[in-house]
């Protein structure tokens, strides 16, 4: 089974890391990015479809990856 896995990474003053948002079974849509997202604006989420990463300055990344069931050591 795979899953495609949407997590945010703050890197500010205070490093406080990485930060899970969301879960689907296959690569979602702009609307259901929508849904299970609140607060994230459209250009956020158009960019977390696009590869994500970090937004101009702003001291976050989105990313989206899509994984496979297991435990990785």
């Amino acid at each position: 089974m795979k899953a495609w896995i949407l997590t945010v990474t703050y890197n500010d003053y205070d490093q406080h890391g990485d930060y899970f948002v969301a879960w689907w079974k296959d690569k979602p849509s702009l609307e259901e990015l929508k849904q299970s997202t609140e607060g994230f604006s459209d250009n956020e989420l158009k960019h977390v479809l696009q590869g994500g990463g970090r937004i101009d300055d702003e001291y976050k990344w989105y990313n989206l990856i899509e994984i496979e069931e297991g435990v990785v050591l």
